[in-house]
């Protein structure tokens, strides 16, 4: 009975052991599969940047219609945003600070609201200081590339993509702020003393 006593303790210990082992050869595993879908949907998106942005049509909170191609001969800053999103809600500060900065430059920054009532979202730009156009997308024909919010396209005035990022942290607001003095020289020299740059 004693040898069936130290069997009996010894299968408990080798299988703790077989699932250490096991679980030590699956976690890296599983993180080099996510890692190479996050550098798979990275490369994805910067497949974007340089491509002509889709003539989607995007409407107001009385329900008129502008098409993107509407906006040629502008630089457009797309923001895509939500009042419940919590990462949105960081990064709005850095395009308040590029629309103040930007002002006697052409360029154009709109919102594309994810919030189930556009004017909701509207009004809550408008009390806490954002002055920029807030749209919503039509179902119906071409779309943005949104997934996920925040996401942000910079486009140049011939309607081509010259940024695209999803989420909120510093890097991004920093290279936001590169990409937008990117635009030329007037655009460098608005954001020259920009507080992010």
């Amino acid at each position: 009975m004693i040898p069936k006593l130290k069997n009996a303790r010894r299968a408990p210990t080798c299988l703790a052991v077989l699932l250490a082992l096991s679980s030590r050869w699956c976690v890296p595993q599983t993180e080099t599969a996510t890692q190479s879908k996050q550098e798979a949907h990275a490369q994805q998106l910067q497949a974007l940047v340089g491509t002509m942005v889709p003539n989607a049509v995007l409407h107001d909170t009385k329900g008129a219609e502008t098409a993107m191609s509407a906006f040629r001969g502008h630089p457009v800053l797309i923001d895509f945003w939500a009042t419940w999103c919590e990462p949105c809600m960081q990064e709005l500060p850095v395009i308040g600070m590029i629309d103040e900065a930007t002002q006697k430059t052409k360029l154009v920054i709109i919102g594309i609201d994810w919030d189930k009532n556009l004017k909701d979202g509207t009004k809550w730009l408008d009390q806490n200081g954002y002055n920029w156009d807030n749209f919503g997308e039509v179902a119906e024909g071409p779309r943005l590339f949104a997934q996920i919010l925040p996401t942000t396209i910079l486009i140049d005035k011939n309607g081509i993509i010259r940024y695209y990022s999803e989420g909120s942290t510093p890097a991004l607001s920093k290279a936001l702020v590169e990409a937008v003095k990117n635009l030329g020289p007037e655009y460098a020299a608005a954001l020259k003393n920009s507080e992010i740059s």
